[in-house]
């Protein structure tokens, strides 16, 4: 964070002064402009503290497979569980029961029946606190909500387990967060680090 603060000063100051929209980051030491004139690009050249000048990046969705589950020990286990030995591991005790997990993806379906026991907003009851349990880095949304599937999809894989015969997830004894920084076209850059940084 401070060598952010440090190296970014003479970059902000100079957008401010042109009235330049951006966001600054500490997390990667990044500063995002939307757009901005060819008169403040060029300004911007002469600024030695800056490494790298590139064009904005968004990062596309690689869409998962889905299998069928397969009975395990009376439970429905997903085969992807047993090929790395989660299974195993979880016969030594090893669930991830007292860890947090987090996902940047294209949010999270919180109402999901593998999903919600396991929301750390979840207080029981149908009362849920989103604060500091999920930020939406692209539409504001102040729930967690998932527009396109993928994000509930990996998180499912991470902690899955409806507490019944559904257990999808390498860790079912931990609980989640989650930050939206994708949508259907991809996920921006600005987004993706709005998210690490928040996590």
């Amino acid at each position: 964070r401070e060598t952010a603060e440090r190296s970014q000063t003479r970059v902000r100051t100079y957008l401010d002064e042109n009235r330049v929209p951006y966001q600054s980051f500490w997390i990667d030491n990044v500063i995002v402009v939307p757009s901005s004139t060819q008169e403040v690009l060029d300004g911007l050249l002469v600024l030695t503290e800056i490494e790298l000048l590139r064009a904005r990046r968004t990062v596309g969705l690689i869409e998962p497979v889905d299998t069928e589950p397969a009975a395990s020990g009376g439970r429905a286990v997903e085969p992807n569980l047993t090929q790395i030995g989660a299974d195993q591991v979880w016969g030594l005790g090893f669930d991830g029961t007292g860890m947090v997990v987090a996902n940047i993806d294209t949010g999270v379906r919180y109402t999901h029946e593998i999903l919600e026991p396991h929301y750390r907003g979840n207080l029981g009851g149908g009362v849920f606190d989103h604060d500091f349990n999920w930020l939406s880095g692209t539409d504001g949304s102040a729930a967690p909500v998932d527009d396109h599937g993928h994000g509930s999809h990996t998180m499912g894989t991470m902690i899955g387990d409806d507490g019944g015969t559904n257990q999808t997830g390498i860790a079912p004894g931990a609980t989640w967060i989650a930050c939206d920084a994708c949508q259907s076209t991809g996920c921006s850059e600005a987004s993706l680090l709005t998210c690490a940084q928040w996590i």
